[in-house]
């Protein structure tokens, strides 16, 4: 079978999940029936001057001019049976939309966060859960709210995406959902799916690490994401500098990047109890994980299966987590600590930590989570399927497609 993995590309500056998965699936589909090309496009122009750099985007949005070029091409050689789409922004807009009309070849959409329905992707704004936007037609609160990078022009043209998005999803063959949780999010929002399949299938990643025994004698926490308010990471400096850990000889280890990394960087060269690692690999997180007791995601929004839980459940390092969205799945009292979102109890599982003798058994059934959820032998034979599917129904309705 022939298929076309497509992906906007974000800035190698950031430690993308979403960049990761896409190669990876082209990798893993590619060593079963699939003969797979894979066609990323860098997600923004490289362009200094910031009026120039979104128009080249706004021209991208209207024609796709460079995306339609290139998948073409690709076609015309290679007589793509399905495309897998990631990230849709910018590249994949409007007349790239009706170019896999004009083709007629099946594709499936891969939603990675909330931006059909939120424009900053993750349900959050100033610091705060927000959900004024998931279940209105245009999301104007957003764009007055500034909600996309704290700008009315970016916030005015996420909303235009918002719409275009929503037009791949009640065309797409089949959506690939992350979670349970962002699989109801999305089949409640009124007026958006009708028929199409909805498949619950989560990130994945491969590992070569043994189950530990216990990470206690490392005393380190480990945080590893974007550097900004809807990560929660000003709440957990604030729980860490008040909580017992530190005084205990526990070490808070932050690595990543984004508009709050020289904050963290000037923090951390205050106190021997946190130290900045800057941005890094996803193979140098996995070092740094072998050395690491707990790791915590302290979002405020509502994550979408984020890939650092599964890198800790990969290395048996269970995860710290609020009780919200995709995380209250991925989390449970076996494989972590979960805290309601906000920060008294947030302090209140740093100070459980500090009672507690040894994490043993979360070790153990966090890298059974892995195995059972988010590696390859579990993910992939899923993937498969949905694809297999998604060409066969099209064959069936439309019997002469040359």
């Amino acid at each position: 079978m022939r298929m076309c993995v497509l992906h906007s590309r974000y800035n190698s500056k950031i430690n993308s999940g979403e960049n990761l998965i896409a190669e990876l699936q082209q990798n893993y589909l590619h060593d079963s029936t699939f003969t797979v090309s894979f066609i990323y496009l860098d997600n923004l122009p490289k362009e200094s001057n910031f009026f120039r750099k979104y128009f080249l985007v706004t021209l991208n949005v209207l024609f796709s001019i460079e995306a339609i070029t290139k998948v073409s091409k690709a076609h015309r050689k290679n007589k793509f049976e399905v495309f897998l789409i990631h990230n849709l922004f910018p590249n994949f807009g409007l007349c790239f939309f009706f170019y896999l009309k004009l083709i007629r070849v099946p594709y499936i959409l891969v939603l990675h966060n909330f931006r059909y329905r939120c424009l900053s992707g993750a349900h959050e704004l100033s610091g705060k859960p927000c959900f004024k936007c998931s279940n209105t037609k245009f999301g104007l609160h957003g764009f007055f709210n500034k909600c996309f990078k704290g700008s009315y022009f970016k916030s005015l043209f996420m909303l235009l995406f918002r719409g275009l998005t929503r037009l791949y999803i009640k065309s797409s063959k089949s959506i690939i959902c992350l979670s349970n949780y962002a699989k109801a999010q999305l089949t409640t929002t009124p007026g958006l799916v009708k028929t199409i399949n909805v498949n619950v299938i989560p990130n994945f990643l491969p590992s070569s690490a043994r189950k530990r025994v216990n990470g206690y004698e490392f005393k380190t926490i480990l945080f590893a994401g974007r550097l900004e308010t809807s990560k929660g990471i000003e709440n957990l400096l604030d729980c860490w500098f008040k909580s017992e850990l530190r005084l205990n000889d526990w070490k808070l280890l932050i690595c990543g990047t984004g508009e709050l990394a020289n904050f963290v960087e000037k923090i951390a060269e205050t106190t021997t109890s946190l130290e900045f690692l800057g941005l890094i690999s996803h193979e140098e997180v996995i070092d740094v994980l072998k050395v690491t007791t707990f790791s915590v995601v302290p979002s405020i929004g509502t994550e979408n299966c984020p890939t650092t839980i599964i890198e800790s459940f990969s290395q048996s390092v269970p995860v710290i987590g609020p009780n919200t969205g995709s995380i209250d799945e991925m989390i449970t009292a076996k494989n972590g600590l979960k805290f309601d979102n906000n920060l008294k109890d947030l302090d209140r599982v740093f100070n459980q930590i500090v009672n507690m003798k040894s994490s043993e058994y979360l070790c153990f059934e966090a890298y059974e989570t892995w195995i059972a959820n988010y590696s390859p032998n579990s993910v992939i034979p899923k993937l498969f399927h949905v694809i297999q599917e998604s060409v066969t129904k099209t064959v069936e309705n439309h019997p002469n497609k040359d």
